[in-house]
């Protein structure tokens, strides 16, 4: 979370607020999350997925399907009334919480994750996979995010 209440770190749009990238081709998986006029999460499952299929243009959106929700799937979400904490199928050993928080423009929604040793403000992932027989099998996955001075910090996570 911010170091400080003054501290304003630019939002993401809830309709994505953070991203996975892969290897195989330029199609992105978005996390949003759904929020009501106070901007808070709605429902049980608030925050979903979906593909940007940016090989087909610039706004073309795919539900990721019962088969992919292995790879990029939630394992779960916990919802208060300030945040939703989710755990990836992927990485269940980081957890991300998604706060969100009102202001005049409409909501600010960040994503915070364990990234390089501390908790940062979580923007994508990298995802790089071989093919496998059935699934393909990740070699590494990069993680992106920001420190509370902006700068931009970097995770490494291998799986050879």
């Amino acid at each position: 979370m911010p170091a400080c209440a003054e501290c304003e770190e630019p939002g993401r749009d809830p309709r994505s607020v953070f991203f996975v990238q892969r290897n195989k081709n330029r199609n992105e998986v978005h996390y949003g999350i759904r929020l009501d006029a106070a901007c808070r999460p709605v429902g049980d499952d608030p925050v979903y997925n979906y593909w940007l299929r940016l090989k087909k243009g610039p706004n073309v959106t795919e539900a990721v399907s019962f088969f992919q929700q292995a790879g990029y799937g939630l394992q779960r979400q916990t919802v208060a009334p300030e945040h939703v904490d989710v755990v990836m199928r992927a990485l269940p050993k980081r957890p991300i919480r998604i706060v969100s928080t009102p202001r005049r423009d409409g909501c600010r929604v960040i994503a915070y994750m364990q990234i390089a040793g501390a908790e940062r403000r979580f923007e994508r992932a990298y995802v790089f996979a071989e093919d496998g027989l059935l699934l393909p099998k990740v070699r590494y996955i990069d993680l992106f995010g920001r420190a509370a001075d902006g700068r931009e910090v970097h995770e490494h996570l291998s799986f050879d």
